[in-house]
C-alpha cells in the first residue's frame, strides 16, 4: 500500500505552483466584475462597494 505523504506532498507543491496565477486571475475577474457594474447601474451599489472591497483585499494580499 502506498503512503499518502509523498501524494499529499506531491499536490501541495502543485497547488503551490498554480496558486500566482489563480491569484492574477481572481484579481482580473473582480476587475472585470466590478466595472460592469458600474458600467450597468453606477458607482455606490452595494455589489460594487463589497466588490471593491474584494479587490483591495485582493491587491493586498498581493503585494
Amino acid at each position: 500500500m502506498t503512503s499518502w505523504i509523498p501524494r499529499e506532498s506531491a499536490r501541495a507543491a502543485r497547488l503551490e505552483r498554480e496558486a500566482p496565477a489563480k491569484r492574477a486571475a481572481l484579481v482580473r475577474d473582480t476587475r472585470d466584475l466590478l466595472a460592469h457594474e458600474r458600467r450597468r447601474y453606477g458607482c455606490g451599489t452595494a455589489v460594487g462597494e463589497a466588490l471593491k472591497a474584494c479587490l483591495k483585499h485582493l491587491e493586498e494580499k498581493e503585494s
